[in-house]
């Protein structure tokens, strides 16, 4: 019989309580997040330490249970706001914190490095979207001149088996877009390890890490809406396709005003474009997150 009662576990509980609140307490939203990780951190290696010498396994899984609610609570009461897009983002300056301040870029690498590419591309090309004097008009015209954001519809797919796309948003040509064209970088939410673990919704995170510095970026412009091409088993997503994209991020590593160091993407196109097309890009994503994200294992 399993029993229900254990004073060091009554212990934990209270303390995961107590810990939790009290970071929650920092007068600044980033201070919170970054003392709710290393207090989730230090109360993880206590419920290790209970489990080493606790042999009633219920008791220990009620602490990790509390720890889970307390730590869900907590990212929905002070969780940083995500930008819903709309062009109005890409006026803004393409890199920002959890107080919506901008990231200003002050050096990028001369080059910068698509996965799985052979090609390099220029930095000069980047540039023009990293300049912290531009209008904000200026900004904005830099992507509208150059790409749509528009709703998916069914004329729109590439495969039939691709119709959970319709409804959603996809990124298309303005103009006649020549190869090796910049056509952006990908901007929103730069993230610490703590923001990037209460973060809730990961569909548009990229790593950004650089020189062994963990960082993440939460898209929130244009260049974030755009979509992948998946390969199918059967009516299922299953890998990403070998082919069907027509442009590529290329990875510049990147160092702000502030002497943060992190990785950008910039976006080429890797044939001509006609204005119109759907711009798509290869998302790498492992063959096991698809199926279970998109296809055969996916939550219904």
């Amino acid at each position: 019989m399993s029993c229900s009662v254990s004073p060091s576990a009554d212990a934990l509980v209270e303390r995961i309580d107590r810990y939790i609140r009290q970071a929650a307490e920092a007068a600044e939203l980033s201070a919170r997040h970054e003392a709710l990780y290393a207090v989730v951190q230090a109360l993880n290696a206590e419920i290790l330490e209970l489990a080493a010498n606790e042999p009633d396994d219920e008791v220990v899984m009620r602490c990790v249970r509390r720890l889970h609610e307390q730590v869900a609570a907590f990212k929905r009461t002070h969780a940083i706001a995500r930008l819903q897009y709309s062009p109005e983002v890409d006026t803004r300056y393409p890199f920002r914190d959890e107080a919506s301040l901008p990231i200003i870029i002050h050096t990028l690498s001369d080059t910068g490095h698509p996965a799985g590419s052979p090609r390099n591309y220029p930095a000069s090309a980047v540039w023009p979207y990293l300049q912290a004097g531009a209008a904000p008009e200026a900004r904005g015209a830099l992507y509208s001149s150059t790409l749509l954001c528009r709703l998916m519809r069914p004329d729109d797919l590439r495969d039939a088996r691709e119709h959970a796309l319709v409804g959603e948003r996809g990124v298309f040509a303005a103009r006649d877009i020549a190869a090796g064209e910049c056509v952006g970088v990908y901007g929103g939410r730069l993230m610490t390890p703590a923001t990037y673990y209460t973060c809730i919704e990961d569909a548009f995170v990229l790593s950004t890490t650089a020189d062994g510095i963990e960082s993440w970026v939460d898209g929130e412009n244009i260049l974030a809406m755009a979509n992948t091409v998946f390969a199918y088993a059967g009516d299922q997503p299953d890998r990403q396709s070998e082919t069907g994209y027509n442009m590529e991020g290329a990875v510049f590593r990147a160092v702000s005003c502030g002497g943060q160091r992190f990785s950008i993407r910039a976006f080429f196109t890797t044939e001509p474009v006609a204005a119109g097309t759907e711009l798509r890009w290869n998302y790498r994503y492992p063959s096991a997150l698809i199926q279970q994200r998109f296809g055969v294992h996916a939550a219904a």
